[in-house]
């Protein structure tokens, strides 16, 4: 039997007529004689492929639901194991230099960011400077880290200057 052909990919009932017609008549040879019930077993047989679609359709949904929570699962998971390794670092740390490191790696990983930045605010100079940076292993961005070290910027200048203007994060993933 076709009934898989019934339900395309996309959702389309392309061959449901085809479906139907057969399912009918496998009903009319199941009986082993011709009936004057024909139009009934057609009614049936569209019937059943409406339920099987509706199944289907729920099973999919369910599904998507399904990989969405699990996403999110890990997503919180992850955020979780952050938190935890931060404050484990801020625990043991005695000064900034010595957990920005560790602080920003353990935020970048869990953010699924290549390359990060921490900027210090320098209220003397009323600027910002750049603490550290981190970046993934298979990155290489050796002068952008070079020139981001020797940076200063000024409130609202750059993104981070436009952060420290705003007083509001702002998620840019992809700056490059």
């Amino acid at each position: 039997m076709r009934t898989s052909s019934a339900i395309g990919e996309d959702g389309s009932r392309s061959n449901a007529l085809d479906v139907i017609a057969l399912r009918a008549f496998e009903k009319w040879l199941a009986r082993g004689r011709p009936s004057d019930s024909s139009l009934l077993d057609w009614l049936e047989a569209e019937s059943e492929l409406r339920q099987v679609e509706t199944l289907a359709r729920q099973v999919w949904e369910l599904e998507q639901r399904f990989v969405a929570q699990r996403a999110a699962n890990r997503q919180t998971l992850r955020r979780l194991e952050a938190e935890h390794d931060i404050a484990r670092t801020l625990s043991i740390a005695s000064t900034l230099e010595e957990a920005a490191p560790h602080i920003l790696r353990s935020v970048c990983e869990s953010l699924d960011y290549a390359v990060g930045v921490l900027w210090i605010l320098d209220r003397q100079a009323a600027v910002l400077r750049c603490e550290e940076t981190f970046k993934s292993p298979d990155v290489e961005c050796s002068d952008f880290t070079a020139v981001t070290r020797e940076l200063t910027l000024v409130r609202g200048e750059g993104l981070p200057g436009r952060v420290w203007a705003s007083q509001t994060p702002i998620s840019n993933p992809d700056v490059a």
